[in-house]
């Protein structure tokens, strides 16, 4: 198994096809393309000597059948099952994206031409090219994998359902009165990113990050932020918000923003109630200062990866840790790290 993570910030668990099953259904299908190569080069010898075809323009129609015939083949086939050949069939198998998605002509295309050129004609020497990038992957990915994006799983398994984020219930009126897919996708990006990665930023970082990232959000759907509660809670609530529109009817297990699961408090806790200073301008403000924020306030529209958000970083701000700011000094250890993982500690 192998995790992915899709646009909409859905964790997946997908088994992954390994060489020998590949192999297998490589073999079937490379069975089933030569018997089309041989009848399609007899109907082509009954024609060149029925209508006295030219010499060049029998070439043309030979190199036209090899076309056809290694690289045609699985680029229609996947196409338009989306991701599957006959030996796939056999077999089980289905080529997806990298995040998860069904692969389209793009992908296939890009494969197919992997395929015959690197990985087993051309220069693949008769699939060793192949065989050698699959053991060195991971994911068992080939050239044609990683040029398309794409990686095969196996299809005839029961794959385990999606955990769901669900918003918290304060939040629920709020965000169902937003619309979570007029958010750029770039944007969308940043806040999976913090989300999935917030139990690795300091508290600090987390706070300061959260704080930018909810007003570039509420900028980008124009509504306001509903009042002074925790980031997390603020972003959480609008990921599953643009889950739940995305994929309709799903219901699996469920990660609540603010239940106890590393999304933040059981309960709804103003910023105030948790040690952070209050006063002054809302933290939501666009000109409002970051607490401890080592690069002063941030722009409300400014320009960069995210709408709002400063450039040339991760999450389109300043970072020395790789994900966001620090204090100064090394990386914390577990118990300097606040009690929920992304409000700073209280201030003395």
């Amino acid at each position: 198994m192998a995790a992915f993570t899709t646009g909409e910030a859905v964790a997946l668990e997908l088994p992954i096809a390994r060489i020998p099953t590949r192999a297998t259904a490589f073999l079937i299908d490379v069975v089933l393309q030569i018997v089309l190569a041989l009848i399609a080069a007899g109907g082509l010898l009954v024609l060149g000597t029925r209508y006295d075809i030219d010499s060049a323009w029998f070439e043309a129609l030979v190199v036209v059948l090899i076309v056809g015939v290694l690289i045609g083949y699985p680029v229609l086939w996947e196409t338009l099952t989306t991701g599957r050949t006959p030996g796939k069939f056999v077999v089980g198998l289905r080529v997806v994206r990298a995040d998860g998605g069904p692969v389209d002509l793009r992908h296939t295309l890009t494969r197919g031409l992997a395929g015959a050129i690197v990985d087993f004609w051309l220069l693949g020497v008769f699939g060793a090219v192949a065989v050698v990038t699959s053991l060195c992957s991971p994911n068992a990915r080939r050239v044609g994998d990683v040029l398309a994006g794409t990686v095969v799983v196996h299809a005839q398994r029961r794959l385990p359902l999606p955990a769901l984020a669900v918003p918290p219930p304060w939040l629920a009126g709020w965000v169902a009165r937003t619309d979570p897919t007029a958010l750029p996708d770039d944007l969308a990006l940043a806040v999976r990113r913090y989300l999935t990665r917030l139990p690795d930023l300091t508290p600090a970082a987390a706070h300061e990050l959260g704080v930018a990232l909810v007003r570039a959000v509420c900028a980008a759907l124009g509504v306001p932020a509903p009042g002074e509660l925790p980031p997390v809670q603020i972003l959480g609530a609008v990921v599953a918000e643009r889950q739940r529109r995305a994929l309709p009817g799903l219901r699996g297990p469920v990660l609540v923003p603010g239940a106890g699961n590393g999304f933040g408090p059981a309960v709804p806790q103003p910023l105030a109630a948790q040690g952070v200073a209050t006063g002054g301008p809302s933290p939501w403000s666009a000109h409002a200062p970051l607490p401890g924020a080592p690069f002063g306030p941030l722009p409300g529209n400014g320009s960069g990866p995210a709408p709002g958000l400063p450039p040339n970083s991760d999450f389109g701000l300043p970072h020395r840790n790789g994900w966001g700011p620090q204090p100064s000094g090394s990386s914390p250890s577990e118990s300097q790290r606040g009690g929920n993982g992304f409000l700073p500690p209280p201030v003395g």
